[in-house]
């Protein structure tokens, strides 16, 4: 038996950054310290002009559907790539940060995977599976590598049938959907709102709401922040301190 206070966490920080399209969930990603992106829907393009135009650091980056020979990846081979190119970015001493951009394709990837090894054309009932298992299991593997940890995630919007309130899922097919940010430290969400009449303030939600079904480990951190890392770490300096672990397979 052992007191809780020597208890160490065995992942690292892994934050689900769910939002609507342009809310700036990549911007916000790339603010993190030494970043990687695993650029899975082709929209570095605005991220990486405003972090010139604010001067900050460049990132590292692979695209995903593209190979080194500027070919298309087949979009049966492209969660092999996903994963090939997330064990280097984890081996990797420059980076701290690894970024997964966004889970909706990384989801098609997966689906197309397994059909590709099923020989099916379509997912069956039995093959959610497997789906959910190494889905979980890639999650799993990248917050074990005790790096900063981010998947972005589109959203979509259900009207509940008892209450008729409109909630707020992250964009994936089958009931992961309902139950992947178990899977991580933190889910937040990214909005924007118009202030005046060519001026937007981006800001995060971390707490829980009817809607959305956020959290966050960070226990100093408000319910509603700028969304700007350096105000994130005004209440979270462990974020600059990531850690080392033995790392599992994927």
């Amino acid at each position: 038996m052992k007191s809780s206070d020597v208890y160490i966490p065995n992942l690292s920080f892994g934050l689900l950054l769910m939002g609507p399209p342009k809310a700036g969930k990549t911007t916000l990603a790339l603010q993190f310290p030494a970043p990687y992106v695993a650029d899975c829907d082709n929209n570095l393009s605005g991220p990486t002009e405003w972090l010139k135009a604010n001067n900050l650091p460049s990132f590292d980056y692979d695209v995903i559907n593209i190979k080194d020979d500027g070919k298309e990846t087949p979009t049966d081979m492209r969660w092999e790539a996903l994963t090939k190119a997330a064990k280097e970015a984890v081996a990797h001493p420059k980076i701290r940060t690894i970024i997964i951009d966004g889970l909706s394709s990384v989801s098609d990837y997966l689906m197309e995977h397994i059909m590709r090894i099923e020989g099916k054309k379509e997912m069956r009932i039995q093959d959610w599976i497997p789906f959910q298992f190494m889905m979980k299991k890639f999650v799993t593997y990248l917050r074990s590598s005790g790096k900063l940890i981010i998947f972005t995630a589109h959203e979509r919007v259900e009207k509940d049938e008892v209450d008729g309130i409109l909630k707020y899922y992250i964009h994936l097919p089958s009931q992961l959907r309902n139950n992947l940010g178990g899977f991580f430290s933190d889910v937040w969400r990214i909005e924007s709102e118009k202030s005046g009449q060519d001026r937007y303030v981006y800001q995060i939600r971390t707490k829980p709401t009817v809607r959305f079904a956020l959290g966050t480990s960070l226990i100093k951190l408000p319910t509603v922040l700028p969304a700007s890392f350096t105000e994130i770490v005004k209440y979270a300096p462990q974020l600059l301190e990531p850690r080392k672990v033995q790392l599992p397979t994927v």
